[in-house]
């Protein structure tokens, strides 16, 4: 499993709890965070350490014919973005994606995206992450590996 950490792109740790729990190879990466490290960023170090856990993973112990990706949250988002770019790419084969509540709507254009009263992740600290990540680049006009759009 290649796994992806939440933290809405500006925060969080590659040990998860996930991780700790899966029996499993597991390999996630310390991915740069914004706004340091706007997007691309943190997508290129994702989409490197993918590549490689696969061209690794007989000398890890791995399938590789059984690689899945995942994440958490923003991981979950992120996770997302690779399985876009390594399509794009022809990258190799990926068996499952586990997306946990992705992040995925940077415009916040669905129900779920207008609420206001979560407790810990509002509407507008979501959209100051998204911000952060992509830079200010208003998010219709940004990179579909990162604003995750899929229509």
């Amino acid at each position: 499993m290649f796994w992806t950490h939440s933290g809405g792109f500006i925060l969080g740790r590659v040990d998860t709890v996930f991780a700790k729990k899966l029996n499993a190879v597991v390999v996630s990466v310390d991915y740069r965070l914004a706004p340091e490290h706007p997007f691309p960023a943190g997508h290129n170090d994702s989409y490197s350490a993918f590549l490689w856990m696969v061209k690794n993973a007989k000398q890890l112990g791995i399938d590789p014919s059984r690689i899945a990706i995942g994440g958490d949250s923003a991981g979950a988002g992120m996770a997302a973005s690779l399985a876009l770019r390594n399509r794009d790419d022809k990258g190799p084969a990926i068996a499952m994606q586990l997306l946990l509540y992705p992040t995925l709507d940077n415009l916040h254009a669905t129900t779920s995206g207008s609420v206001e009263d979560y407790p810990v992740w509002t509407r507008k600290t979501s959209f100051n992450a998204w911000d952060m990540y992509l830079n200010g680049t208003p998010g219709d006009k940004a990179s579909p590996y990162a604003k995750n759009k899929f229509s």
